[in-house]
Parts: structure tokens; C-alpha cells; sequence
């Protein structure tokens, strides 16, 4: 990597001020890495950084884009403020060479295609492996002027009470419509905001317009309907935000806190038992239910998992497929649906797409069930006629 416009600040600023900020840029690659790699500087205005006992090549985009972001803050060197930004390129051994010279020439030739395409970014050697990574820049960018615009619309799928065929609420899924693209998948999108910032300010926009929603159909006449809400590994880690950022939402669109549902997976809650039954303990004090996503596809021990102030399971979608067929999914079921209902909680199931799916369920007492048997996600006017027109569902 190197600075970019280098020789400018040296011209302007004097070469101490240079010298300087080198040294500066130097602490803050530091800071970018771990105690294990190495950051040298190759003369001039050139470092280079090496990552070892990576898992994936992806490790190397993540520190690349830290340094990136790390670099961009202004500097202050004595009486001036220096902004700046860096190039980098990125090889990878042993699949681009295991020769050291060819490596670091590869770094090379990669880091001067981030200049001539406009600086302050990052390339890999490989073709492949670059285009995959600068593809995954381009749906962020995009994402990032989706925020706040019509590009982003919540689709509502209905959970259908098993013993009535009720309408009781709909899962809120967010669906992003592309100008130049079409539809692009939240399976191509959320782990890419996952990665970075955006998944904060994605996850604020999603409950809020979710909670408008509810309150909208309350005052449209329609009955009073729950609303789950999935929380991303990233919102839950920062508690503090995560409380503060729900509570300042249920305040502001006076949506009812008993009729929001808040999902984490079985993953999230397993992280750190601790911390998971203090925030759970604290959402549910908000007013709002909790249900554990996924059920069934981590490693949840009954000591743990009777810990948790949750109101609902939902099994994951994959034992619903050949249920009727697949005498081990039909165990999992209903070991999952007697576990619920002892520590006294609900019991969901998604997926639910044939009839043989539905009487297996309903014979073996869930209570819930959503999936593409009774429909699938919904704009809102479209989830409201089916509120008026397919409620209740005939099972």
C-alpha cells in the first residue's frame, strides 16, 4: 500500500510535516492488525503488511478496508491538519506464487489498478477472487444510497394459528428493489451489511418501519397483530445501543410493545449465556416477546436454554422438509414442540409449503406456522387483504 497524493503534502507542507505524518500512518497500520502480522515500510511512501494464518482471503479485505477507514481520519501534525487516503494491493501465497519477489510484484500491479481506478480503495492480484470482492463493494456502495430511499420495502409473511387458522401476525422481512438490477436478495445483501456499519442503521430502519406498519393497520381496522422483528448478531452484541435503539422506537410510533416480537437465532443466544438472559431480561421488561430462531440447529443444552426469558421457539425451516417422509425430522419435531411447551413457551414452525406438512404440525401440536402454503412475504396492502379476505385460514 502507499499514500495517495503523497508527494503533494510533501511539496505544500515541507518534507518534515511528511516525515511526520509517516510516522503517524505507521502507528495507525499497527492498530489495524493483529500482534501476529508484520507492517514494514518499503521507502518512501510505501508500506507493506503481512497477514498470516488467515482462515480465508476475505480476512485480508476486512483488514484492507480498517486500514482504509483508518487512514482517512484527518491527521493533526503540529499546527496542521493533513487528510490523506491509501491504494492497496493484495496477493495471496501460495495460490498467486510462492516466490516472494513475484508476490510482492503482484501486490504491486494490484495496488496500481486502485489508483487508476480513482485511489483510496483496494484490489486482489487474482481476476477471480477481485471481481468477487469488487462486486461485494459495489452491492455495499448501493446499499449505502438505498438507505432512506423507496428502494427498501418491508414484506410481511402471515403466521397462521394452528388450532383457529387465525391471522395472529406476519414476520417483517425486509426486500431491497434495485434501479438497474431488479429484486436483489436479502441472502446477497444482509451479510454484506453484516460486515460493516451498515447493518446498524439497516436495523434501525427495519424495526422502525415495521413498528409505523403495525400501528397504521391497528388504525386501518384491522385486528391486533404481532409483528417479529430478526435482530442481527451485530445489533445484539452492543446491548446498551440495542436497548436504548428499541425503547426510542416503541416511543415514537406509539406501536404497542406486547405486539412486537423480537428473533435472535439459537447461535446468537449460545455466545455468551450471560449476557444473553441480562439483555433478554431487560428487552422483555420493554414489553416485547422473544422468540429463539432456528430452533433446533445449534447447540442449545436444556440448563441454558430454561435460562432464558423467551416466549417462543421456532423450528428451523429444514426438519419440515419430507416430514412425512423423514421419520428423524419427525422426531426433532416433536421432541422440539414437548421441550417448548414444558418450559412454557410457544412453538413456531416455518417453511410449512404442502398439506402433508400442515396435518403432521397440527397432529403433533405446534402452534404456530408460516411459509409458502398460505403465502409468501407480502407488500403491506397485500398482507392486509390477506388479513380481511383470508383470515381465517381454512385448515
Amino acid at each position: 500500500l502507499d499514500l495517495d497524493k503523497f508527494k503533494d503534502i510533501n511539496d505544500t507542507l515541507g518534507h518534515h510535516v511528511g516525515d511526520l505524518l509517516l510516522k503517524a500512518v505507521a502507528k495507525r497500520l499497527l492498530r489495524c492488525v493483529r500482534e501476529s502480522d508484520t507492517v514494514a515500510r518499503l521507502g518512501g511512501d510505501e508500506f507493506a503488511v503481512v497477514l498470516t494464518n488467515l482462515d480465508d482471503p476475505e480476512g485480508a479485505s476486512n483488514v484492507a478496508e480498517a486500514i482504509i477507514a483508518s487512514i482517512g481520519e484527518p491527521f493533526g501534525l503540529e499546527e496542521h491538519e493533513v487528510n490523506t487516503s491509501t491504494s492497496i494491493g493484495i496477493t495471496v501465497y501460495p495460490s498467486d506464487s510462492a516466490d516472494t519477489e513475484q508476490l510482492l510484484k503482484n501486490a504491486d500491479l494490484a495496488m496500481f489498478r486502485s489508483k487508476a481506478e480513482g485511489r483510496n480503495d483496494y484490489h486482489f492480484y487474482v481476476a477471480a477472487m477481485d471481481a468477487e470482492i469488487q462486486a461485494r463493494k459495489v452491492v455495499e456502495h448501493d446499499l449505502r444510497l438505498a438507505l432512506g430511499t423507496d428502494q427498501l420495502e418491508m414484506h410481511y409473511q402471515p403466521l397462521i394459528e394452528m388450532r383457529t387458522g387465525e391471522t395472529i401476525g406476519c414476520e417483517a422481512l425486509i426486500r431491497w428493489k434495485h434501479p438497474s438490477r431488479g429484486w436483489v436478495s436479502p441472502a446477497e445483501f444482509i451479510p454484506i451489511a453484516e460486515r460493516t456499519d451498515l447493518i446498524v442503521p439497516l436495523g434501525r430502519w427495519i424495526l422502525h418501519r415495521a413498528c409505523i406498519q403495525g400501528r397504521d393497520w391497528a388504525r386501518a381496522g384491522l385486528p391486533a397483530l404481532k409483528i417479529a422483528v430478526n435482530l442481527s448478531p451485530v445489533q445484539f452484541k452492543n446491548h446498551a445501543a440495542l436497548l436504548a435503539m428499541v425503547a426510542d422506537i416503541l416511543d415514537q410510533t406509539g406501536f404497542p410493545p406486547d405486539h412486537l416480537q423480537l428473533e435472535i437465532t439459537e447461535g446468537i443466544a449460545m455466545q455468551n449465556v450471560e449476557a444473553t438472559v441480562e439483555v433478554l431480561r431487560q428487552l422483555r421488561a420493554l414489553g416485547v416477546a422473544i422468540a429463539i430462531d432456528d430452533f433446533g440447529t445449534g447447540y442449545s443444552s436444556l440448563s441454558y436454554l430454561k435460562r432464558f426469558p423467551v416466549d417462543k421457539l421456532k423450528i428451523d425451516r429444514s426438519f419440515v422438509v419430507d416430514i412425512g417422509h423423514h421419520p428423524d425430522n419427525a422426531a426433532v419435531v416433536n421432541a422440539i414442540v414437548s421441550l417448548g411447551h414444558s418450559l412454557g413457551t410457544r412453538v413456531n414452525v416455518e417453511g410449512v409449503e404442502t398439506v402433508e406438512q400442515l396435518s403432521f404440525l397440527k397432529t403433533h401440536g405446534v402452534d404456530e406456522a408460516q411459509g409458502f402454503y398460505f403465502a409468501k412475504a407480502l407488500p403491506p396492502d397485500d398482507f392486509a387483504a390477506f388479513v380481511r379476505e383470508k383470515s381465517p385460514w381454512p385448515l
